[in-house]
């Protein structure tokens, strides 16, 4: 979404394809709060700020042994990362995508394409039907499933063998709140 948005302020004609609902549950992560000039960079600071991300005071790791490795924020001039709400998050995005200029198609897959030339044919099934097409480029932005690249016969490199579970947490009605809100990692 944010490639999105730098190039249509630029003035490319751009189409940005999310093949999930916005509503959607996706699994938040956390920024650190050098992010905040990022967001500046883009001019998406102040609605980010809006968004009600919790605030993250920093992270606790454990990679490949019991010994958790702490890292906080105090010392940022930024003073604390957050944790995301990702779907939010993701629909902040797009909105700023489509204020630039941007196209968003949601609950749209690529199900075909190909290169013509110097352009990309592709076909994209959504709700309302197929439709296809033109572009001079295309960015692959599927994550995990490589979408476009596999589909190109493009071979995958692993470095290694990882997963990741999550589980989601519903506190009960009157417990206690988390006070350290930090994120925690093990591996």
């Amino acid at each position: 979404a944010v490639a999105a948005r730098v190039l249509a302020l630029a003035g490319i004609d751009v189409l940005l394809v999310d093949a999930r609902p916005p509503e959607t549950f996706r699994v938040g992560e956390s920024l650190v709060p050098a992010a905040r000039t990022i967001f500046l960079e883009l001019g998406l600071w102040e609605r980010f700020l809006g968004s009600a991300h919790v605030p993250c005071y920093g992270n606790v790791a454990a990679w490949g042994s019991s010994e958790l490795v702490e890292m906080d924020f105090i010392r940022s001039p930024y003073v604390h990362g957050w944790h995301l709400d990702r779907a939010r998050f993701n629909r902040m995005l797009q909105y700023f995508t489509v204020e630039a200029g941007a196209t968003l198609y949601t609950t749209a897959r690529p199900s075909w394409f190909r290169r013509c030339g110097t352009t990309w044919r592709v076909a994209l099934q959504t709700l309302q039907g197929s439709r296809e097409v033109n572009a001079n480029w295309l960015l692959d932005c599927s994550g995990r499933s490589s979408r476009v690249a596999r589909n190109l016969g493009l071979a995958r490199h692993y470095t290694d063998r990882l997963l990741a579970f999550y589980l989601r947490f519903q506190s009960e009605p009157h417990a206690v709140v988390d006070q350290d809100s930090r994120t925690l990692v093990e591996s």
